[in-house]
Formats: C-alpha cells, sequence, structure tokens
C-alpha cells in the first residue's frame, strides 16, 4: 500500500516541477 501511495506523491512532485519549469519559462521568455 504505500508503495503506492509512494508512487502517487511522486507523480504530484512531478506535476508540481512541471508547473515549475513553465512558469520559469514564461518569465524569462517575457524578460527577454
Amino acid at each position: 500500500m504505500w508503495i503506492g501511495n509512494l508512487s502517487a506523491n511522486a507523480l504530484e512532485l512531478i506535476r508540481i516541477w512541471q508547473g515549475m519549469c513553465i512558469i520559469w519559462q514564461s518569465i524569462n521568455f517575457a524578460e527577454v
């Protein structure tokens, strides 16, 4: 059970990381 919970948390972290990357790219693009 804990393995499935761990993978779910990993997917959530990946989603957050992708969102941060998109925001960071949009900020850099706006500055350029």
